[in-house]
């Protein structure tokens, strides 16, 4: 247990004195208050007046010490900077061929949606002009723990992203993915397959809405973003989703009090040509 002293301000008891805030404390006297995320237990050693000024006038005198040791609640873990608004990475994990990082604007189109940065996964015309990497991915994924089921009945994770693309997601005449933006629970990003992405609807040919809601009752891929109409754009002009909001609902049957990963990526496949790259914002949790 660690142990924190703190000094507490204390006025010498006079007429004219602005009122003080006392507190008798004993051994053993117990105080709880939230700060900083811990629960805080203090005790005072020995009996005193614990004494505060109410009012400005005169100097504090220092005549009192309090001990507090600090106990921290194990308290269900958070996406941490699921809004990139430190400017960076800090807090997730990043890996495969391409480059991701973050931003404060989008391709041609003005600042993030919220706040002052977002992230971007792959890189835009201006990184990649030509010669894209191919069949690799810009990812990044974090691992929390899913509160309890009665700590939060229904955790959820909400997530933003928007995907700018020369590409398509599937080619139904060959029967070949191509370029993508893809959320996973729980499995890695180089272990998803082609029979994964059949399962989840990615070989339809159809834009997603603005706003959906999946269940997840189990890890694996949840879905594949991007441009679904599986025909490139006829124009050097990429395809733009624009922002697309989505909605994890949690099963806390299968997830309640478990430590779980989070999986974004953006893929570029086959073609060096066609460039996709994918933005990311808000990636947050309901608790």
């Amino acid at each position: 247990m660690r142990r924190l002293v703190v000094k507490l301000p204390g006025w010498a008891g006079s007429e004219g004195r602005p009122k003080l805030a006392r507190a008798a404390g004993t051994v053993g006297s117990v105080l709880l208050f939230v700060a900083i995320g811990l629960v805080v237990t203090v005790s005072t050693r020995g009996t005193g007046d614990l004494s505060a000024p109410l009012g400005k006038e005169g100097p504090p005198s220092y005549s009192h010490f309090s001990y507090f040791p600090i106990i921290q609640k194990n308290h269900p873990a958070q996406i941490l900077n699921c809004g990139f608004e430190t400017g960076d990475l800090t807090y997730w994990q990043t890996g495969g061929g391409l480059v991701v990082g973050t931003v404060s604007s989008v391709w041609k189109d003005g600042p993030c949606l919220a706040g002052r940065y977002c992230g971007r996964l792959g890189g835009d015309d201006k990184v990649y002009p030509g010669n894209v990497p191919v069949d690799t991915y810009g990812g990044i994924w974090q691992t929390f723990r899913v509160p309890t089921a009665t700590e939060v009945s229904d955790p959820q994770i909400t997530l933003r992203y928007r995907v700018f693309s020369h590409d398509r997601v599937y080619d139904r005449v060959n029967d070949r993915y191509y370029d993508d933006f893809e959320v996973s629970v729980n499995v890695a990003l180089g272990a998803i397959t082609k029979a994964d992405r059949h399962s989840r609807g990615c070989n339809v040919c159809s834009p997603y809405p603005t706003t959906m809601t999946l269940p997840v009752i189990g890890a694996g891929l949840l879905f594949c973003g991007g441009n679904r109409t599986c025909s490139r754009p006829m124009t050097d002009i990429p395809d733009d989703t624009g922002w697309l909001t989505v909605t994890l609902q949690l099963d806390p049957g299968v997830f309640s009090g478990q430590e779980i990963t989070l999986y974004l990526a953006n893929w570029n496949r086959r073609t060096r040509d066609f460039n996709t790259w994918t933005y990311v914002d808000d990636v947050c949790t309901n608790w």
